[in-house]
C-alpha cells in the first residue's frame, strides 16, 4: 500500500484497451497514471493479456501500436511478479490474475469494466470500481 497521497491502483486489461480506443473514463484514468496522480500497478500476466487482446483481428491496432501501448503501460507502472495464486472467480478464472496482482501489489483499488470483478465490490480490503465510479468517488 502506498503511504503517499496517490493511491495504488490495478487497471484491468479491459480498462487499458478501452483507454486506447476512446477518450472516456478509462482514458482519463490512464492519463492520471501517466501524470503519477495514481500509481498504476501491473504484472507480466496482465501485460501479456493486454498484448493478446490488442492483437485480435477485430481491434484496429498495428503491431507497432501494440508494442508501444504495452511498453507505455509497463514504463508508467510498478510491474510486480505476484507470488500468490488465487481461485476466486469461478465464472472467469482469467480474472483471478487481476486479484493476484492487486493483493501482491498491496493496492487500494482495482478499476475494471468486468462484471465478475465489480460484483465482488471488494477483495482482501481492496475496493473494486468501474472507471466511472473511480473518477466520481476517489479524489485524485
Amino acid at each position: 500500500m502506498n503511504t503517499e497521497t496517490n493511491p495504488d491502483v490495478v487497471l484491468d486489461t479491459n480498462v487499458l484497451v478501452s483507454a486506447a480506443l476512446s477518450d472516456g473514463p478509462p482514458y482519463e484514468i490512464l492519463s492520471l497514471a501517466e501524470e503519477r496522480r495514481i500509481i498504476s500497478v501491473t504484472s507480466q500476466p496482465i501485460l501479456a493479456e493486454l498484448r493478446d487482446v490488442l492483437t485480435r483481428d477485430r481491434l484496429p491496432f498495428t503491431d507497432e501500436q501494440v508494442t508501444d501501448l504495452t511498453a507505455k503501460v509497463s514504463t508508467m507502472s510498478r510491474v510486480i511478479d505476484p507470488d500468490i495464486s488465487l481461485t476466486v472467480i469461478d465464472a472467469d478464472p482469467d480474472d483471478d490474475k487481476i486479484l493476484e496482482t492487486a493483493v501482491a501489489g498491496d493496492v487500494e483499488y482495482i478499476v475494471s469494466g468486468d462484471a465478475h470483478l465489480r460484483d465482488l465490490t471488494t477483495h482482501a480490503g481492496i475496493e473494486i470500481y468501474s472507471p466511472t465510479q473511480f473518477l466520481e468517488e476517489i479524489p485524485v
